[in-house]
């Protein structure tokens, strides 16, 4: 499909293609939720077939428990200028596979995690002063980092209360941060490095404990 940039903005020529659309800082032209980059997801997806017998053996996991206060009410999950249930559907289903992905790499496996998120703001912006065509087009800018906020609990195998707390994080660098062009198309990446981030920061130190 053929891009045309204006102001800095990659765009298609095909409208409602996208979801979000971009350049960073290494000039590339991110793009989601297209053709392409559901085919590299399919090809990475053969790939890791291969793996699956050695998954199968792996640890259990940790137990994580995540539950969403009220979307309608999130700062910003919209398409368009309105809420969007479908948007909140694919980016919720990726937030909480990631989540109970990373999280069992830093708690002891008996751990339980509980996490209840009360409001998202995307990464970017619509900017609908810029006119017809720009309706649908989600515009990437240091200051319109992704932010999320939610409280969580850490029990133990016995139930016991091990850590808990109120979380609310952004990062006002997002677009600067160093990585490759591939991980940076992939849907929500920008939510997503962030909650990393912050289960690196706040589960290494009980994951040390139950080691």
């Amino acid at each position: 499909m053929k891009e045309r940039s204006l102001e800095g903005i990659c765009f298609p020529l095909l409208k409602g293609r996208l979801l979000l659309i971009s350049v960073d800082w290494h000039g590339y032209c991110v793009r989601l939720d297209d053709m392409k980059t559901k085919w590299t997801t399919y090809g990475i997806g053969l790939i890791s077939l291969a793996l699956m017998p050695a998954l199968a053996t792996s640890l259990p996991a940790a137990e994580v428990k995540l539950e969403w206060e009220d979307p309608k009410t999130f700062s910003d999950m919209e398409e368009d200028g309105f809420y969007s249930e479908k948007l909140f559907t694919r980016f919720s289903e990726k937030f909480e596979d990631f989540v109970k992905e990373e999280a069992s790499e830093y708690l002891p496996e008996d751990a339980l995690l509980s996490i209840t998120v009360k409001d998202v703001e995307l990464a970017g912006e619509y900017e609908f002063w810029r006119g017809s065509g720009f309706e649908d087009v989600r515009i990437m800018k240091d200051i319109y980092p992704p932010r999320l906020k939610f409280s969580y609990t850490v029990k133990d195998a016995d139930g016991q209360l091990v850590k808990e707390g109120m979380a609310q994080i952004t990062d006002m660098t997002y677009l600067w941060n160093v990585a490759d062009p591939v991980r940076r198309s992939k849907a929500f990446y920008y939510e997503l490095q962030l909650m990393e981030d912050w289960l690196r920061q706040e589960l290494k130190d009980i994951s040390m404990a139950g080691s």
